[in-house]
């Protein structure tokens, strides 16, 4: 049987403070490799492994420490020749993720 997971009641999106200044942490005990370039993680609780593609692999690797999220796009956009916008609504994407999945905390 795999243990329930609590809910998360602060959704990412669901703020009032503008989301470029929350922070992003990755969870305590989250077990990850690096596989050629992507990443696996596991989930120390619910046992469940997630698979990360390279620009999501950058950010589980620049989340060693806890970091704003405009600092997280800042490494994307430095990293990566993207549009502002459209890298802003996929790391918000991929954020909403793995928050959900209880991989990263966020707070204020």
């Amino acid at each position: 049987m795999i243990p329930m997971l609590p809910v998360q009641t602060d959704s990412f999106l669901l703020t009032s403070q503008p989301a470029l200044e929350r922070t992003v942490a990755r969870c305590d005990g989250c077990i990850s490799a690096d596989l050629s370039g992507s990443v696996a993680i596991l989930h120390p609780i619910s046992g469940l492994y997630f698979g990360l593609n390279e620009v999501g692999a950058s950010v589980w690797n620049f989340l060693t420490a806890p970091r704003k999220v405009g600092e997280v796009l800042d490494h994307l956009l430095e990293e990566y020749e993207v549009e502002e916008e459209v890298c802003c609504s996929h790391l918000t994407d991929l954020l909403k993720i793995l928050e959900e999945h209880q991989l990263i905390t966020v707070s204020d």
